[in-house]
């Protein structure tokens, strides 16, 4: 082989490594622009324009963008860690509004596709990210964000197939769903809420491990604030 055509091939080589990287880059940028100063003032208005740009009613999108001024696209998740983009919203807002916010959101939404709910809880420490995604079927929620607990070697599949059982055994409002956590509210409760605290223990160790310290603690907590919470470290 000539020295050319060597040198082609090598150009070739790291042009495709060039763009694969770039790509990483861009799907960071995507996420980060909500939760990083590093992002430039000019990248996040062209995030927000071509965010804006998505099939949503005209409402919504006014409603969420006079909520924040940080709106990206939804970027699903998935066993690459990134999915297809979602048809969905994700905005960073202060944590003292982001229940107001949500809610207006819901009332807003009434009987329509779309489902609004906290994507991450950063407690105080910086702004939280909510997402509002249009779709009919809220176990998309859990898809799009790749909820797992894959410490445990629980599959984002084993997770939608164990939130749909408790779904239909006492129906379930999602309120905050990301890649390792999970919260709904109860619409029909447990009756034997500590049996139930058990078996969200054997699924999810780390909410008593880390969390409350005891199963019985455990099933205060979830009769206290009528929902169940999930969380893999």
């Amino acid at each position: 082989m000539s020295f050319s055509a060597i040198f082609s091939l090598v150009c070739a080589v790291f042009l495709i490594f060039l763009t694969s990287c770039e790509k990483k880059v861009d799907h960071i940028d995507v996420h980060e622009v909500v939760v990083s100063p590093k992002v430039g003032a000019a990248k996040e208005e062209k995030l927000k324009v071509k965010a804006l740009t998505l099939d949503f009613e005209k409402d919504i999108k006014e409603l969420v963008e006079k909520s924040s001024s940080k709106i990206i696209e939804m970027t699903g998740k998935d066993e690459e860690y990134y999915g297809p983009q979602a048809n969905g919203l994700l905005f960073e807002i202060d944590a003292n509004k982001r229940n107001s916010v949500i809610t207006s959101l819901k009332k807003l939404i009434g009987g329509r596709d779309y489902f609004a709910f906290t994507y991450d809880n950063n407690f105080g420490i910086k702004p939280d990210l909510v997402c509002v995604i249009r779709t009919k079927d809220k176990f998309d929620l859990l898809r799009i964000t790749g909820t797992n607990g894959d410490n445990y070697d629980i599959s984002n599949d084993k997770v939608i197939e164990r939130i749909k059982l408790w779904d239909k055994k006492y129906g379930l409002k999602f309120d905050g769903v990301g890649f390792d956590w999970f919260s709904g509210i109860f619409v029909k409760p447990p009756k034997d809420m500590n049996k139930f605290a058990e078996e969200v223990y054997e699924f999810c160790p780390d909410v008593v491990d880390q969390g409350t310290e005891s199963v019985e603690k455990l099933a205060e907590e979830m009769k206290k604030s009528n929902s169940v919470y999930l969380w893999w470290d």
